[in-house]
């Protein structure tokens, strides 16, 4: 099992890298436990990264140096064992955001050149960035990897709950998808629903096949979501509700009014109505020096 990771503080951003190798070892596996208070020490550092290139410095020097020395035998099930929780934000004003691109090995090079010239001139806070194997896959439509291996970029930002944030992560991101669709890459489809159309079509480009056969076996489009909405023509036509239930005019996903199922068109007034709520009582949000240079 192996895995890699790349320096994240602006001034060197993406110029160093670490693999990280586990290897198996003779003797029986011992009991699943958890890192109690490094995890505790590692959840304070990583979130003291947000704002701070010093933070994202020390860590680094951490991660490569210090925690080389003290790592020993470690069982598969430890190393899944840790909570979420132990990353977990508390600032009410932030929250998590996840990005990943698949780029074939022999344009890698090319994937860290555009992230130096797009991430940091961003108002985003990258936290961690993971690499990871992922092998050919040329049977499902939307494949990360139809015409051969990819390594894949994980990649955890901490945004701000603030329109322009929101403004800023969709640029950003729109940006990163460009670059890597020019090297042949693509891009994780469930994340943020940035992408538009014409980029989606052009990093899956069996996208149409899949389409053709959703509406083969689910004519009625009863299982269908954001990420359909957007990349589709689905929103060009009104669907019936189920018979029974009582149906409510709200704005689709992409702005027009359909008929959906009271209950659904519930969820999305709450989620909304919260998200208004919260920008409307927050103060402007400061940027970092950093960030705004």
């Amino acid at each position: 099992m192996a895995y890699g990771r790349m320096n994240v503080d602006r001034a060197a951003f993406f110029t160093q890298a670490e693999l990280v190798t586990y290897a198996p070892t003779a003797g029986d596996s011992p009991a699943a436990s958890r890192l109690g208070f490094l995890s505790h020490a590692a959840r304070l550092i990583f979130r003291a990264q947000t704002g701070s290139e010093w933070t994202k410095r020390r860590r680094w020097q951490i991660e490569t140096g210090l925690a080389t020395r003290i790592a020993g035998d470690a069982t598969r099930n430890s190393l899944f064992n840790e909570s979420v929780a132990t990353l977990d934000v508390h600032d009410p004003l932030r929250t998590d955001i996840l990005h990943e691109y698949f780029v074939s090995p022999d344009r890698f090079d090319d994937f860290v050149q555009a992230c130096r010239a797009i991430i940091p001139q961003s108002y985003q806070e990258l936290l961690n960035v993971t690499l990871r194997w992922v092998e050919q896959d040329a049977t499902s439509l939307l494949s990360y990897a139809a015409t051969g291996p990819r390594i894949a970029a994980v990649m955890l930002f901490s945004q701000e709950m603030s329109a322009r944030a929101e403004v800023d992560m969709q640029r950003m991101n729109q940006m990163l998808i460009d670059a890597v669709a020019t090297i042949g890459g693509t891009y994780y489809l469930p994340y943020r629903p940035h992408a538009r159309r014409d980029q989606f079509a052009r990093t899956y480009p069996r996208a149409s096949e899949f389409a053709a056969l959703k509406r083969q076996l689910d004519p009625g489009l009863t299982l269908r979501g954001g990420l359909w909405a957007t990349t589709s023509r689905t929103c060009e036509h009104r669907h019936a509700p189920k018979p029974g239930l009582p149906v409510s005019r709200d704005p689709g996903p992409c702005g027009r009014a359909e008929l959906y199922p009271r209950s659904q068109a519930a969820g999305r007034h709450t989620v909304r109505h919260l998200r208004a709520g919260h920008l409307r009582r927050r103060p402007a949000p400061r940027l970092s020096a950093c960030a705004a240079a």
